[in-house]
C-alpha cells in the first residue's frame, strides 16, 4: 500500500489452487480482514447456511502501510471455500493468491483496488512457491 492503513478498512486474499477454474477444478477460498476504527480485526472466510459471514481464527499484523495475514488449517478448516471450488483439499504447500482493498469513502461511496496492475491486464494472480 501507499499510504498508512485506517480502519473502516476491507482487505480480501483469495487462496487458490495452482489448477483452479471456476467451477470445473481445483480449489479457492477466501479470507476476509475486516479492520475496524478501533484498531481490531475480524477476520472471516465463506457464508454459514444462513448467509452470514463465519469468523475464523487467524493472526492480523498491523505495521504503517504493510498488513500481514496469517491463515493455517484451522483457518481453513472453520471458513467454507468457494461455491466453484470443486477439490476436496486444501492447497498449503503450493498455492497462488489474489488480493484487494474497499475502503468505505461514505454511505455512497467505496474505493476498490486489486493487488497489481488494473485493466487491460485483468487481475494478476501470485504463486507460491
Amino acid at each position: 500500500m501507499a499510504g498508512g492503513i485506517r480502519g473502516g478498512t476491507t482487505f480480501e486474499f483469495v487462496i487458490e489452487s495452482p489448477d483452479f477454474d471456476w467451477g470445473l477444478s481445483g480449489f479457492s477460498q477466501g479470507f476476509e480482514v475486516e479492520l475496524r476504527a478501533d484498531g481490531r480485526a475480524r477476520v472471516t472466510s465463506g457464508l454459514d447456511d444462513e448467509r452470514h459471514t463465519i469468523s475464523v481464527p487467524a493472526r492480523v499484523g498491523l505495521d504503517r502501510n504493510r498488513l500481514m495475514l496469517v491463515v493455517d488449517r484451522a483457518s481453513f478448516a472453520a471458513g467454507r471455500p468457494f461455491p466453484g471450488s470443486r477439490a476436496p483439499s486444501r492447497p498449503l504447500e503450493e498455492f497462488q493468491f489474489l488480493g484487494h482493498v474497499n475502503l468505505v469513502l461514505s454511505e455512497k461511496r467505496y474505493l476498490h483496488d486489486d493487488l497489481g496492475p488494473g485493466p487491460p491486464e485483468g487481475v494478476l494472480r501470485y504463486r507460491y512457491p
